[in-house]
């Protein structure tokens, strides 16, 4: 074995450290919202939340509609540490309120946008502390 091949031998052996990045929201692969077990599919608590949202009869059948009303649900419903739709809706009132597009339309889009990336910026945070840490 000449020098070469044992500097090639040696340079596999090498551990390469190399920084995980999260994908973006907007890439990643998502299951269909219809297949949810969450409350909203519970007759009225479903059309409670949509008309909440004012969103439309044709939209709310959209795959995309009720992907966004079950993540906004989750989040809410996580933050107020209960499922009922008083304490829920709080919690969306005071995000609202805080991000000002009470009456603004569009509502649900923005909430389940805003909600995406305060998950990346969790994620990212997590990510920060483990290199801190390590």
């Amino acid at each position: 074995m000449d020098e070469q091949q044992i500097q090639a031998q040696v340079a596999k052996n090498i551990p390469v450290d190399e920084p995980t990045v999260a994908p973006p929201a907007d890439e990643t692969p998502k299951d269909s919202a219809f297949d949810s077990n969450v409350e909203l599919n519970i007759p009225n608590q479903g059309m409670e939340f949509f008309d909440y949202f004012a969103v439309s009869r044709i939209d709310r059948w959209s795959d995309e509609s009720q992907r966004q009303v079950r993540e906004v649900y989750r989040w809410a419903a996580q933050k107020a540490q209960s499922n009922e739709l008083p304490d829920v809706f709080n919690q969306l009132r005071l995000l609202e309120t805080e991000l000002g597009i009470i009456y603004k339309p569009n509502r649900l889009q923005k909430l389940a946008r805003w909600i995406e990336l305060e998950k990346q910026t969790e994620a990212f945070r997590a990510q920060q502390e483990m290199i801190r840490y390590a």
